[in-house]
């Protein structure tokens, strides 16, 4: 707050100068202080007297009079008015259309296997209402300063394919597609819908646009789009890649051929031998059994299983259960994965090297820069080819740099764990950055097994989501002398 004073009167204005208090100082004589000494300390303050700040003014001389004297702290003699922003219109789904855009991930009330990621409507839909924006009030500080609305509220901005009706709130699709409410904007964003399989019929399909396969995506077959996919039956041993999500109603049976890439999340029912990647998240909604799976963000099967094959999830995993009583080999991964760390490694060799070869370079190159105006047309072009080579190692150089500084920027934002709500059979491998855990005996859940600082060190800890108690798992570091060290570590059996 910032403080202005009159003796015998102290006057502190807020910061937001929404509020003026006055306090008598220490050193004042309180029998002499009259309204006039008040009013003097506002005007330096620069708060005008209006009626409501003269009642106040009166009522704090009476109490610094008063026998029981003025209350300790401070007196509250002038009050601002706050202005109040203005809201945005708003837009209202219909009752029908609100029921597709809730999150199933957030509302597990939710069918989890009838959620699609695309609305798509008919032409002369009723897609919902709109309200205009409310505007802003002034407000005012201590000081008679008008306070304005800083934004002025937008309006819902209708575009391509839809309607205003003639009541003013109506909107209607005018044409078939998928309804995109974005920023304010409410537009129809064309779907191309395959009423059956991707077949023969169809072809390989190669687009622009938001997707919906009312059937299967069947063997051998590509689908590809820089938009959203959603499949209501399933995805077999094809070939699909995604710009955005993918949602599967189904599940996604690659038998180790197929492969599903996405650019954002993948929703599926369960996934089979498949080979699945994501910059964003994966929900799986029962299991995912002998797969290969990689996703940048999380990985979520808070009722299913992971059972065999490799899952690296960047940032983490949530399961029901890892591996079988059957103790099948299943490898977690979670931050960093073995690939980038003995990338890490390598890089790090290989700027050694580097920097031991520019060294030569520059012991040759050196004396002929200093020298240059003495060098004849072979020393030219000699020390010309050197800075070349030296330039193109700085730049191989910076490039692996700028590439490892990413994975390490990755591994420390990640903040990777493993929550396991019901149980983690032997069988199964658990690394963590550069440190692994091979469970040889049942760990029941739930439980979340993270990276804690336990004893003065670093440790891989098992934190129990019941009672709170932390132990420490047994590990050894990531063997970084193979590339199959990542398949080798995960062999045990019971």
């Amino acid at each position: 707050m910032s403080t202005l004073t009159q003796n015998p009167l102290l006057v502190r204005i807020s910061r937001n100068y929404l509020s003026a208090t006055i306090e008598v100082r220490d050193d004042a004589e309180r029998s002499i202080i009259s309204q006039n000494d008040v009013v003097s300390a506002l005007a330096v303050a620069k708060v005008p007297v209006s009626d409501e700040v003269a009642r106040r003014v009166a009522e704090f001389v009476e109490a610094v009079h008063s026998p029981d004297g003025l209350p300790e702290g401070r007196y509250e003699i002038a009050v601002g008015r706050p202005l109040i922003e203005g809201e945005d219109g708003t837009f209202t789904w219909e009752d029908s259309l609100q029921e597709q855009t809730t999150d199933c991930r957030e509302d597990e009330s939710v069918d989890f296997y009838n959620i699609s990621s695309i609305m798509t409507v008919e032409e002369d839909t009723l897609l919902g209402w709109i309200s205009p924006p409310k505007p802003g009030t002034e407000g005012m500080d201590v000081r008679g300063n008008t306070l304005r609305p800083k934004r002025r509220p937008k309006e819902v901005s209708l575009k391509n394919g839809v309607r205003l009706d003639e009541d003013g709130r109506s909107v209607f699709a005018t044409v078939p597609g998928k309804v995109v409410y974005k920023n304010n904007e409410l537009f129809i964003d064309e779907v191309v819908e395959v009423r059956g399989n991707v077949d023969f019929e169809t072809g390989n399909l190669d687009l622009t646009t938001d997707v919906v396969i009312r059937g299967s995506i069947q063997d051998l077959f590509r689908v590809k789009t820089k938009k959203n996919l959603t499949v209501w039956g399933s995805i077999e041993a094809a070939e699909v890649e995604v710009a955005g999500n993918v949602t599967v109603r189904g599940g996604i049976l690659n038998h180790s051929k197929g492969k599903v890439v996405a650019g954002g999340e993948i929703v599926a029912k369960f996934c089979d031998e498949a080979n699945l990647e994501a910059q964003g998240d994966i929900h799986l909604g029962k299991e995912a059994i002998n797969s290969r799976v990689h996703t940048e963000g999380k990985l979520t099967l808070s009722r299913g299983a992971v059972i065999g094959g490799q899952v690296h999830a960047r940032y983490g995993i949530e399961v029901k259960t890892l591996g079988s009583v059957a103790c099948v080999r299943t490898e977690i991964i979670v931050g960093l994965h073995p690939d980038e760390l003995r990338k890490i490694a390598e890089t790090s060799r290989e700027n050694a090297k580097r920097r031991t070869a520019m060294g030569k370079l520059h012991h040759v190159l050196n004396p002929l820069i200093a020298n240059s105006k003495r060098l004849n047309q072979v020393q030219r072009e000699q020390a010309t080819e050197l800075m070349g080579r030296v330039a193109t190692i700085e730049m191989e150089m910076g490039e692996s740099e700028q590439e490892v500084a990413e994975l390490v920027r990755l591994s420390r934002e990640a903040k990777p764990y493993v929550l396991v709500n019901s149980m983690i059979h032997p069988g199964v491998t658990i690394t963590l950055n550069d440190r692994v855990v091979t469970v040889s005996q049942e760990i029941k859940g739930p439980i979340k097994i993270e990276k804690r600082k336990i004893k003065n060190y670093m440790a891989i800890a098992a934190v129990n989501q019941l009672t709170g108690s932390v132990y420490e798992l047994p590990a050894h570091e990531v063997d970084l002398t193979s590339e199959r060290a990542a398949d080798d570590h995960s062999s045990h059996s019971c």
